[in-house]
């Protein structure tokens, strides 16, 4: 299973009543939603599990009935963006395999998550400190889909290739690229293609193939102003 295949998992074990029919997810995923909306309109802080209700159109004893806390309404909204956010990955990766395009893709389907649920951008606006504490919490989850999506282009750069780098902290360096300038303002590295050149420039070039070792100067490290959050263990 996929790392937000677990995600999911995980969150749904925080459900007091897993559902065993059609009907139950559909109700999970209608409770869910409206905790979206809710969110996106009243923000995180004063969220409460009668907003949510309200939202989704059901009663606080039906919210109840599947979720212990408002927290966990939450947890489970977060796996469902993150599973969103992969499945939109894996597709435009199926679409156009091309490693030359693979970090332009996985910092596209980053940044066009507004696009695709509108509602993330009034949550990262209402509450930048949620959505930084969430991606904090799940930092791994996300970092090893980014590794895997990177691996065709990560593993033969010269950051890599040199022991420089391992392709774990090249994906954490591609994250903190995205979130730096894209959560906060002023952000100073541009539009999509200034971030991918930005990421290259970190990893360097591609070693050819007829290369068993390339030399390749030591990598700079996370030095464009990248310590948007706090360092997590991704070994």
């Amino acid at each position: 299973m996929n790392a937000t295949g677990d995600d999911v998992r995980q969150a749904s074990s925080r459900l007091v009543q897993k559902p065993k029919t059609v009907r139950e997810a559909e109700m999970v995923q209608r409770i869910v939603t409206g905790a979206l909306r809710a969110a996106s309109r009243r923000g995180v802080s004063g969220l409460s599990v009668h907003d949510i209700a309200v939202s989704a159109g059901v009663s606080r004893a039906t919210v109840y009935r599947y979720f212990s806390s408002r927290e966990a309404v939450l947890d489970c909204m977060g796996a469902r963006l993150r599973q969103y956010w992969e499945q939109a990955l894996r597709e435009a990766i199926r679409a156009d395999p091309d490693p030359d395009h693979r970090v332009r893709l996985v910092m596209q389907s980053m940044l066009s998550m507004d696009d695709l649920i509108p509602e993330t951008k009034a949550i990262r606006e209402r509450e930048l400190g949620f959505v930084l504490a969430y991606v904090q919490r799940h930092f791994v989850e996300y970092i090893q889909v980014i590794e895997w999506a990177l691996a065709p282009v990560v593993d033969r750069s010269k950051a890599v290739w040199t022991g420089a780098l391992t392709s774990r902290e090249a994906a954490e360096m591609l994250l903190r690229i995205v979130m730096a300038d894209s959560f906060v303002p002023g952000g100073r590295l541009g539009g999509l293609t200034e971030r991918v050149d930005a990421f290259r420039a970190l990893v360097g070039g591609r070693v050819p193939d007829s290369d068993t070792r390339a030399t390749a100067p030591a990598a700079q490290g996370p030095g464009l102003g990248l310590r948007l959050l706090p360092g997590r263990g991704t070994g």
